[in-house]
């Protein structure tokens, strides 16, 4: 499980994806290791996650969309953030 500071690292440091759209493209060219997903992320943005992730690991975290968006520091919520292969 991933911890919040481990996130917020990711995101200081500039290696992830933020936001569904972002995320899936980054998954179908096989450029994600991971995937964190939100409690309350839909149905509908888990299933595109899961079909497509290939052999990228798919993490559920406790916290809902509107914590993950602040941990990322964003001022909206956050459903789902890939961390890039380096």
């Amino acid at each position: 499980m991933e911890s919040q500071q481990e996130i917020r690292e990711k995101v200081k440091e500039g290696s992830v994806t933020i936001g569904t759209e972002l995320t899936l493209k980054a998954l179908k060219f096989g450029q994600l290791e991971k995937v964190i997903v939100t409690k309350n992320c839909s149905a509908k943005v888990r299933g595109d996650i899961e079909s497509n992730k290939g052999d990228t690991e798919v993490i559920s975290v406790e916290f809902n969309n509107e914590e993950l968006g602040t941990i990322c520091r964003k001022q909206f919520a956050i459903s789902v953030v890939g961390f890039k292969k380096r």
